[in-house]
């Protein structure tokens, strides 16, 4: 099922029209898209509310990340 990826705006143009057909068909499909666009606006409004990690935090990473021996591969 296409619906999430579609609600998120990251399909291709080709899948995009195949899921607008589809939804253009078929009300059961019209009603799961539109719990599969309430649940990816939750999910937005969740992480949004977590806020971003502090500047304390980014400097600790990169500090671990310096001290790493560099990796052949």
């Amino acid at each position: 099922m296409l619906l999430p990826w579609y609600a998120a705006g990251t399909l291709k143009t080709r899948d995009s029209r195949r899921v607008d057909e589809a939804l253009a068909r078929d009300p059961w499909l019209v009603r799961q898209y539109a719990v599969i666009r309430q649940e990816h606006a939750e999910i937005i409004d969740l992480n949004e509310s977590l806020g971003a990690p502090s500047a304390r935090a980014m400097q600790k990473l990169f500090a671990a990340i310096d001290v790493e021996p560099a990796r052949r591969f």
